[in-house]
């Protein structure tokens, strides 16, 4: 947990919970988004039990607005899985 830093720590106190989150999640951003998001995203993963990263090439903060057609197609991909089947390996 220490290895989130200061900065989720103090802008989320629930980071403390997320070893304990069961549910499936997808961390979901732009590989370019900023010089800590990448990193950030993938210790997340390593920190909630059932997570997986898909970080998008080339893309900085609003994926939404620069490739919604890769955002749709991650979001319908995760939500049509099966939410009793474990979240995938890291994507990138």
């Amino acid at each position: 947990m220490q290895s989130l830093g200061g900065n989720l720590r103090g802008m989320d106190t629930v980071v403390n919970d997320w070893p304990h989150i069961q549910t499936k999640t997808l961390i979901l951003g732009g590989e370019v988004d900023g010089p800590d998001f990448p990193a950030n995203a993938r210790r997340a993963v390593e920190i909630l039990p059932n997570a997986e990263v898909y970080l998008i090439p080339n893309v900085g903060h609003n994926p939404h607005e620069e490739v919604p057609e890769v955002v749709n197609a991650q979001l319908i991909r995760f939500l049509g899985s099966d939410p009793d089947e474990p979240a995938g390996e890291s994507r990138r």
